[in-house]
C-alpha cells in the first residue's frame, strides 16, 4: 500500500498496534467504565501490570490479605491519575505517586508506588514507568 500527502498517513509506518489489539491480547485493560466515574472523557486503560498488582482483587485475595474492593481500587487508580493530569486538553504525560496494598498474597499495608498517565489519540494510559 502506498501512502501520500493527502492521506494523513506517514510514510514510515509500517505497522500500527492499536489499543483494541492490546486488550484484545490482554496486554491493556480498558478501564472506560470506571473512568467516566472519575471524570475522564476519553477511552482509559491501564496496562496489565497495572490491573495485576494494583486493581485486581478477588476473594482469595481478601481472605488472604485483607477486604480489598475491585472497583474501589480502581477507582483510587483513576483518581489519583485524574487529578495528576489536571485539566489539560490535548497530549499529556502525568507522573504521580499513589499508595495501594499490593496484591502479594501477605501485605495489609499500602506502599508506595509511581505512575504514569500518558495521553495520545487513542486515549489515556495508565502505566508503571517500565511499562513504558
Amino acid at each position: 500500500m502506498t501512502t501520500g500527502p493527502d492521506d494523513g498517513a506517514p510514510d514510515n509506518v509500517i505497522y500500527e498496534y492499536t489499543d483494541a489489539q492490546a486488550v484484545e491480547d490482554g496486554i491493556k485493560v480498558d478501564l472506560t467504565e470506571w473512568a467516566r466515574e472519575a471524570g475522564f472523557t476519553r477511552t482509559v486503560y491501564a496496562t496489565r501490570t497495572v490491573w495485576d498488582r494494583l486493581i485486581e482483587w478477588a476473594d482469595e485475595d481478601t481472605q488472604r490479605q485483607t477486604h480489598q474492593d475491585i472497583s474501589r481500587r480502581a477507582h483510587d487508580v483513576l483518581h489519583m491519575a485524574a487529578l495528576a493530569a489536571g485539566k489539560v486538553a490535548d497530549d499529556w504525560f502525568a507522573e504521580f505517586d499513589m499508595l495501594a496494598i499490593p496484591r502479594d498474597g501477605k501485605a495489609r499495608q499500602p506502599q508506595t508506588y509511581r505512575l504514569w498517565a500518558v495521553c495520545d489519540a487513542g486515549g489515556v494510559t495508565i502505566m508503571f514507568p517500565e511499562d513504558y
